[in-house]
């Protein structure tokens, strides 16, 4: 997966505005699960 290593900034940013979409529109636990996951990847790829 070197697509995930590189991490295109408009692919991060387009993840990122989804995240935060999906968090404010579907306060859920399914979501926040799905938001703290995608930090997780965020930073582990940082």
């Amino acid at each position: 997966m070197t697509q995930s290593i590189k991490k295109p900034p408009a692919t991060s940013a387009y993840k990122f505005r989804v995240a935060i979409a999906a968090w404010k529109g579907d306060k859920t636990v399914s979501s926040f699960l799905s938001f703290l996951h995608f930090v997780s990847a965020f930073i582990g790829l940082r």
